[in-house]
């Protein structure tokens, strides 16, 4: 029989808090505006490996039996981490220039990337 996989509220908390006080530090030193156009190549990077990723954790929970919407959620959260831990590279690595537009545009890949492969309406 195959278990489950489920994400339990205070694992949600504690995954929603992390994420939070990993944001606070990107959140104040992001690029000028100016320097992080909305088009630019590097966006379309982001929502191409968004895509990916949301698809990818989408398809693994769907193949350890997840239900529709728990494993469209595990492929948003899938974009959502790793873009978030790309940012906080650019953060201490790439002269402290993250970027909040390449998370939201990875995040929004993710979104569509889960979606595609798992559709889940409310």
């Amino acid at each position: 029989m195959r278990q489950r996989f489920s994400l339990s509220a205070r694992s949600a908390s504690a995954w929603l808090i992390l994420a939070t006080l990993l944001l606070s530090g990107c959140a104040n030193m992001v690029q000028p505006l100016e320097r992080d156009p909305w088009i630019a190549p590097d966006k379309g990077l982001h929502l191409l490996s968004g895509i990916g990723l949301g698809a990818a954790g989408a398809a693994i929970a769907s193949s350890k039996g997840a239900s529709a919407c728990t494993a469209n959620a595990s492929g948003v959260a899938l974009g959502f981490s790793v873009g978030l831990g790309k940012e906080w590279r650019d953060l201490h690595h790439n002269d402290g220039m993250p970027s909040n537009r390449d998370w939201l545009v990875t995040i929004l890949g993710g979104i569509i990337g889960a979606q595609l492969v798992q559709p889940c309406s409310p």
